[in-house]
């Protein structure tokens, strides 16, 4: 068996002449890319709030046998595990409007912090200028930028 071959993950590098420049390249999805005002930030968590009741509701009207219940369950938990990814995502750009890293998200996991964490997030101004996560976000509401599309 052959041993596995070492790739370099440097970035790129151009010359031109005298002067060279690096280009740098973002991995990051869209969900983890740029800042989140408070605004988009709470309509976002709302967002969730809303869908997850929504879909708690169904089991109120789905019949009770086994094939459907095994369908919701199923359903169940990909719903949470793509509700878990978009709220770390909410959460690494609103750190990321107030100057913060991105991991700091994993404070959620913290019983009785994460309730405080919510609101000190919500209420807290972001960088009123640019910062190193990019240039200050729009003072609107906009799902593409809350779904991470922009």
């Amino acid at each position: 068996m052959e041993p596995i071959p070492q790739i370099s993950v440097e970035p790129p590098k151009i010359s031109a002449g005298h002067a060279s420049m690096t280009i740098e390249v973002d991995t990051r999805t869209g969900w983890f890319r740029g800042r989140l005002n408070r605004r988009n930030f709470f309509f976002g968590n709302l967002l969730v709030l809303l869908l997850s009741f929504v879909i708690g509701s169904l089991d109120l009207v789905l019949p009770n046998t086994a094939t459907f219940i095994n369908i919701y369950a199923l359903f169940i938990i990909i719903y949470l595990i793509i509700a878990v990814f978009f709220l770390v995502s909410l959460t690494y750009r609103r750190l990321h409007d107030i100057g913060q890293a991105g991991w700091l998200w994993i404070l959620y996991l913290v019983p009785v912090v994460d309730a405080f964490y919510f609101f000190i997030l919500l209420c807290y101004p972001g960088d009123s200028t640019a910062n190193t996560y990019g240039k200050k976000p729009e003072n609107r509401v906009d799902l593409n930028v809350i779904l991470g599309k922009r």
